[in-house]
This record gives structure tokens, sequence and C-alpha cells, in this order.
């Protein structure tokens, strides 16, 4: 499956660290001069699905289930919280 084309240009700050992170629970996150965030949600499609869940929490959201299992599948996230479900609720294609 071939990476979808991103959103927005992002260049990461270079920096080096000596402590390396386990893969399991990472999230990206990229952020744009202008203040837009974007991020790429964890891999693990239980811990996918608190964040959903914490996500709508703070914003007064709730998600239904088909929601969730939408979440667990999108690569990268580039919408306001306002616009998540109907984002979430689009058809795959």
């Amino acid at each position: 499956q071939f990476k979808k084309p991103d959103v927005e240009q992002i260049k990461p700050p270079s920096s080096i660290s000596e402590k390396l992170l386990p893969d399991a629970s990472l999230m990206t996150v990229n952020v744009t001069p202008d203040g837009k965030f974007y991020f790429q949600p964890v891999e693990n499609g239980t811990e996918r699905i608190q964040l959903l869940d914490n996500m709508g929490q703070k914003y007064g959201l709730s998600f239904t289930d088909k929601e969730k299992v939408a979440f667990t599948k999108v690569q990268a996230i580039g919408v306001p919280m306002t616009q998540l479900k109907s984002y979430l609720n689009l058809s795959e294609d």
C-alpha cells in the first residue's frame, strides 16, 4: 500500500538523542509555523481507541463503535476536532 500524499509539507527540525524510545506507543505530531497540528496516532488499535476517547472527553464529543474502528485505520489526521466525526464517517474510498 502506497503512502498517501502529505496534506502539507513539514520540515522537522534536526535533533540528536542518545535515548531510543520504543516504537510501540509513539505518536507523531507535526506543527506548522501558522499553528496547525497534524498527527499520526500510535499503531496499537487499543491505544488509538483510548486516545480517541480521551480527545472526545476533552472536546465534549462521543464516538460510535463504527467511528472508533475507522480511527484505528487512518494513517494521519489533519482535520479540526469539530470535523473529526464527519471525517471518520467518510467512505474508505
